[in-house]
């Protein structure tokens, strides 16, 4: 029994860590950064791509650019979307953001 809790607790963290990573973004916070990314990014919504970072964070990329925001919030739960890093070319006129 003491050798698996080890092997157990590994496998429950490793499927923890994979799901924060993969964490879906709410519908609320790619409104928030539609309201703001057109014009950032100078591209129509329908291009715009996103990437969730954590931690409400998200990359943004279409039309030949990309950024990065975060949805904040205040205590009254309104909320909007901050850049987080500016706009800026994506290299090689690729269509998806390399790092």
């Amino acid at each position: 029994m003491n050798t698996r809790l080890p092997i157990i607790l590994a496998t429950v963290t490793t499927l923890a860590s994979m799901a924060a990573c993969n964490a879906s973004m709410p519908p609320r916070h790619r409104q928030y950064i539609l309201e703001k990314a057109p014009a950032d990014l100078e591209c129509e919504r329908g291009k715009i791509h996103f990437k969730s970072l954590g931690h409400d964070e998200y990359e943004v990329w279409g039309c030949g650019a990309k950024a990065a925001y975060r949805v904040v919030c205040n205590e009254r739960t309104e909320c909007e979307a901050q850049a987080t890093a500016v706009p800026v070319p994506i290299k090689n006129g690729s269509s998806t953001p390399t790092n």
